[in-house]
């Protein structure tokens, strides 16, 4: 207990509560910027929900940290709302995490935890709002459910790597393991040995938690981008004549197809079939670069002449 003058009780305790809450602030921050990236790969049309299940969570746990600690609760007129937003911010931040969990675990224990933790938020506002009990008073169920949820999850982790042996399953099982460590050790601090800052050992905790999360996860989509890029560059390659960078035989076939396709939406369509004339006696008499400067050169001259249409080389010396 600090006895003294009131502004410097003030910055004792503001001092205090410094550091938690700057955690807490830079998670939401961190989340809303999880949430533009999300957006900003969806738009590219790189869909991943792992992302959005990460923002969400980091978001809720953010709110959580911020509405639980004594700063905001502190003379605040809206203290009841505070109280609400916390508790269930508390017994639902899990929820984006299982949904997560589900790309790799297939099984029904990931619905039926899902389940419990509505059930937990439901039937403890339930209680709450008939005067039975205080949330604070149903702490420990959230607590014991908490518990049971990461150990379920860590063992069915533990089971998936052993069968996949994959990068982000490693990633996500370490990063579960490293939460467990600090979720118990603050609820050590909070039930047995009632010191204050298991808040700050816990917030320490879901942000190692969260770092190694979207570290995983952005090592996975850079790998899948880095596939797509190659993918999309092989099957340009695939359908461009390497010579003059026209299309080849194979795309011009499937433009054909897409014209059939198209039926009678097309008013007009003209097609023009072009070769070169003695190319074979100028590759024999002058050699084959001369004849690929022509071919290249012809090209060219196409693409210049038909710049609202579209050129292929579908042979040796035919266009």
């Amino acid at each position: 207990i600090i006895i003294d003058r009131g502004d410097i009780v003030m910055n004792s305790y503001y001092s205090s509560v410094f550091v938690p809450m700057s955690i807490a602030v830079f998670m939401f921050v961190l989340g809303l910027f999880t949430i533009l990236a999300y957006g900003y790969l969806k738009f590219l049309n790189i869909k991943d929900e792992r992302l959005l299940m990460i923002a969400t969570f980091i978001i809720m746990c953010s709110i959580w940290c911020i509405t639980d600690s004594s700063i905001a609760q502190y003379n605040n007129p809206y203290y009841h709302i505070n109280y609400l937003v916390s508790f269930y911010m508390f017994m639902l931040f899990a929820i984006p995490m299982l949904h997560l969990l589900k790309r790799y675990i297939n099984n029904n224990i990931i619905h039926i935890l899902i389940s419990l933790f509505y059930a937990n938020a439901i039937i403890q506002g339930i209680l709450n709002y008939l005067g039975y009990f205080e949330f604070i008073d149903m702490l420990f169920i959230t607590h014991i459910l908490l518990v049971v949820a990461i150990i379920v999850c860590i063992w069915q982790l533990h089971n998936c790597n052993k069968e996949n042996n994959q990068l982000d399953i490693q990633v996500i099982l370490l990063a579960f393991i490293v939460l467990t460590f600090f979720g118990l050790l603050a609820i050590v601090l909070y039930w047995i040995l009632n010191i204050k800052y298991y808040d700050l050992i816990f917030e320490v905790g879901i942000l190692i938690f969260i770092i190694l999360l979207l570290g995983g996860l952005l090592i996975s989509i850079s790998q899948n981008l880095k596939y797509k890029t190659e993918l999309i560059i092989y099957r340009k390659l695939a359908k461009e004549d390497k010579l003059t960078g026209i299309g080849n035989r194979r795309s011009f076939d499937e433009y054909i197809d897409s014209i059939y396709n198209m039926g009678d939406s097309l008013d007009n369509a003209i097609l023009f079939f072009i070769d070169v004339d003695y190319l074979k006696s100028i590759n024999d008499n002058y050699g084959h670069n001369a004849g690929d400067e022509i071919i290249v050169a012809t090209a060219r001259c196409m693409k210049e002449t038909f710049k609202n249409h579209v050129c292929y080389r579908i042979g040796g010396d035919e266009f």
